[in-house]
């Protein structure tokens, strides 16, 4: 997607010629700001390292995860992205109307949906232990996330080109594309979606000795969900019945943790991004901490 086939209102414009003498005191302003800048670029590792295993599972497969998933988010919208790629609100959002008939599953991405609905994730022992100070006399020894039902589905470029264009017959949407590029914010055009469902396998000990497992009931299974909403890892999670066994003349219920059906967990972005019609070169997504670094002081520039 290319800022000819994409325009928006005019941004910054190019720096006007300086003289000499301003030209390096910019220099050395800029060197001074890099010397206490680019270490920390360095550091930042992105979408790709978070604490959060659910979200690091989606981003291994090139996804921006979705925060918290939902089916807000999705292909042909438009969006303010930051540095590392993260989604920071939505600038224009696409009707089902636009995306019904270009909505496609991707062909290309079935290794990618099979991949995931194949592995298992552990959460980390941080959330085990502040599961198991609640529970009085059990220890839940794993808390494993399987997916289910994953598909991807794509808009192609020539069909999102369209679609950019019609979202911005809307002067409000123009409005605040022309704001955020003015200041020099990242303003990304959605491509492609994941789609899935979580089911959550948790393993239950009788107590702390105990070498065998017991099944997880219902209120084992509600410590456990409250505990996934308040570490912000999954709000949607719930605990419903799956089936009944009849023991002893009795039914039995079991019960299952699962989370939202066919929700959006991860998105992916047009690497080029909206740009001013003025611009010397298409704005896009940094590939790394060094263009992340550069698009840093670029931003910040008084100039």
């Amino acid at each position: 997607m290319s800022s000819e086939e994409i325009s928006a209102p005019s941004g910054p414009e190019s720096p006007p010629r300086t003289s000499r003498k301003h030209r390096w005191r910019l220099i050395l302003g800029l060197l001074a700001l890099g010397a206490m800048i680019i270490p920390t670029a360095i550091g930042w590792r992105g979408h790709h390292e978070s604490g959060n295993e659910l979200e690091n599972a989606v981003a291994k497969l090139g996804f921006f995860p979705i925060r918290p998933p939902s089916t807000l988010r999705g292909p042909g919208s438009i969006f303010h992205v930051d540095l590392q790629g993260n989604i920071q609100g939505t600038v224009c959002e696409v009707s089902n109307v636009l995306t019904g008939s270009f909505l496609r599953e991707s062909p290309t991405e079935l290794s990618t949906a099979k991949a995931l609905r194949d592995a298992n994730y552990d959460l980390d022992a941080g959330l085990l232990e502040q599961i198991n100070t609640k529970l009085a006399s059990k220890r839940v020894e794993s808390v494993r996330l399987e997916f289910t039902d994953v598909k991807v589905r794509e808009i192609a470029g020539e069909h999102l080109v369209g679609i950019a264009k019609r979202l911005q017959t809307n002067p409000d949407c123009v409005e605040e594309i022309g704001r955020l590029l003015r200041s020099r914010e990242l303003v990304c055009q959605g491509t492609e979606v994941l789609l899935a469902s979580v089911e959550y396998d948790v393993a239950v000990k009788a107590d702390m000795s105990a070498t065998s497992k017991v099944r997880a009931t219902q209120s084992d299974l509600e410590t456990v969900r409250s505990a996934l909403s308040e570490s912000d890892i999954d709000k949607d999670a719930e605990v419903v019945p799956a089936f009944a066994n009849a023991q002893g003349g009795s039914m039995d219920e079991s019960h299952r943790l699962t989370s939202g059906r066919s929700l959006y967990y991860g998105i992916k972005l047009s690497p080029l991004c909206l740009t001013p019609s003025d611009a010397d070169r298409e704005w896009r997504i940094p590939r790394n901490w060094l263009e992340r670094a550069q698009y840093y002081l670029w931003q910040r520039s008084p100039i």
